[in-house]
């Protein structure tokens, strides 16, 4: 994924985000936010799912600035 403003969303002109902030939710609970630092508009770092996470579907949420993207995921098994 690409995470920086776009012509799409009219924020072109907008300055590029140094960072975004990722924290992992599961049955309504929130896990520690963990902060990804932004290189050239992608990743710049390892998001981690928490060790006490179990099996079942979670959510990774990514904020930036004012925007949020949720992403749901499946955890089959837990190690």
């Amino acid at each position: 994924m690409y995470w920086q403003p776009c012509n799409d969303t009219n924020h072109a002109s907008d300055p590029p985000w140094p960072e975004v902030t990722l924290s992992w939710v599961q049955d309504g609970r929130p896990y520690d936010e963990q902060r990804i630092l932004i290189s050239d508009g992608r990743f710049a770092g390892d998001f981690e799912i928490p060790a006490e996470a179990g099996a079942g579907t979670g959510t990774i949420e990514v904020h930036a600035a004012v925007y949020t993207v949720q992403v749901d995921l499946l955890i089959v098994a837990t190690q």
